[in-house]
């Protein structure tokens, strides 16, 4: 077994780099620095014309900062006015005063108060999320939390998931695409107060006697219609058909044996694809629960004055693992595809056609096209997508279990020891 020692690249390479973060991490604050590093308290009548960066078990900004505010902690109270954005990491965090610019906000809890005022764009990631009568968001709330509470005024758009349920939903949209549309068999009435009558003529009338008009607007055209629909399946197909030819160009030989064991053991792939995709919930979740992880070990160091060890811990370990998070996402959403749609256009065109040698690259862009044109059939559309997505699993898993048996088997078979043969006749005649 060959050993790491401190005298080879790797190991003195690794050394390296943990000095490097650990003098970073306890390195005195340069002057630029303690300029802009508060502590954990700005009062009402300090007014900071610089940008801000406070840390503490409780942090309390209530003066005034002329640039951007960079906070955590704890719990965090926002009662002044940042002319910036303010990006703020904690378990608490409650905004009730004036933020010029957006707010990114990443906490367990987070409360945006009566008084409190976004210019911009709102974002938060989190557990729980309330804004309160009287809030303002001057565009858009953009937030992933497991519960919220929305009292407050957005300018523009709310596009917010929250709940556990929700966001797996947009999970598995993403993955397959939207779940078909129940089946409507008749439009009886409205009654979105006391009540409503619809009467003949698309008139609407009320309990209370009020008279709406819902005339509807002119319908698209023919043409229209086929155009939008041509459009909506080339803005699926184009990132498909980017990520597919990427993975061909460097990933060609995985590609290869995942389509081959799709071709040769179909049932098998469906079946263990079919589990891999209800277990891809629960994959999401654990991502969840690490994003949670993460931003509470930060909080626990940072509660023993080391906030610069949890800034560093933040911006190594968020990163890592939306990395992480966003490759899982391009293999369930593009890699499944691809080796499903590559494995069965090489099937029927070895079956019944000529080889393609070297273009088979154009046997991949047509099963894509293929798959995008069925996909848009409503209903049986989403199964396909869902059987198309299992089996690309599926193979991918019996690829990877092939490789790791035949390693094994190598490895095996480099163990065995060398017996050396017996002396011969000839042998022991010259040796006598």
């Amino acid at each position: 077994m060959r050993h790491l020692s401190i005298s080879s690249k790797p190991a003195r390479g690794l050394l390296i780099l943990v000095l490097v973060l650990l003098g970073l991490a306890l390195a005195p604050r340069s002057s630029l620095a303690q300029s802009i590093i508060q502590g954990n308290q700005l009062d009402a009548d300090v007014v900071i014309d610089n940008d801000v960066i406070m840390s503490g078990d409780t942090v309390t900004l209530s003066g005034t900062v002329q640039g951007n505010a960079f906070v955590s902690g704890r719990d965090i109270v926002v009662d002044g006015t940042v002319e910036g954005s303010l990006f703020a990491i904690g378990q608490r965090v409650t905004i009730n005063g004036t933020v010029g610019g957006g707010a990114y906000v990443i906490a367990v809890s987070s409360r945006f108060g009566s008084a409190g005022e976004v210019g911009q764009n709102l974002y938060f990631l989190g557990v729980s999320f309330v804004s309160e009568r009287g809030s303002q968001v001057g565009r858009d709330l953009v937030g992933l939390s497991l519960g919220a509470i929305l009292q407050g005024s957005i300018g523009r758009d709310t596009q917010l998931i929250a709940g556990l349920l929700q966001f797996l939903n947009l999970f598995f949209d993403f993955a397959i695409g939207p779940t078909p549309p129940p089946l409507v068999a008749g439009i009886t009435g409205r009654a979105p107060g006391l009540g409503q009558f619809i009467l003949p003529g698309d008139i609407v009338i009320d309990v209370i006697g009020q008279t709406i008009d819902t005339t509807q607007p002119a319908q698209p055209t023919q043409g229209e219609l086929v155009g939008n629909w041509f459009l909506d399946r080339w803005r699926e197909l184009l990132p498909l058909l980017l990520v597919s030819l990427i993975g061909y160009r460097f990933l060609r030989g995985r590609l290869e044996e995942s389509a081959a064991v799709l071709r040769h053991r179909p049932l098998p792939a469906l079946g263990i694809g079919l589990v891999g995709l209800v277990l891809s919930g629960a994959i999401v979740g654990a991502f969840i629960l690490v994003f949670i992880l993460i931003l509470m070990t930060g909080i626990w160091v940072g509660r023993f004055t080391f906030w610069n060890i949890s800034w560093l811990l933040w911006s190594v370990a968020f990163p890592f693992t939306a990395f992480v998070f966003a490759v899982f996402m391009v293999f369930l959403n593009y890699g499944t595809k691809t080796i499903t749609s590559y494995a069965l256009t090489t099937y029927v065109f070895d079956r019944f056609g000529a080889r393609a040698g070297r273009l088979r690259w154009l046997l991949l862009i047509l099963g894509l096209i293929i798959y995008v044109m069925l996909r848009a059939i409503p209903t049986l559309g989403w199964v396909i997508a869902v059987v198309v997505t299992a089996w690309g699993i599926g193979a991918a898993w019996l690829a990877r279990q092939n490789r790791r048996a035949l390693a094994a088997s190598v490895a095996a078979a480099a163990a065995v020891p060398v017996v050396p043969d017996p002396p011969t006749a000839v042998a022991d005649d010259l040796i006598q």
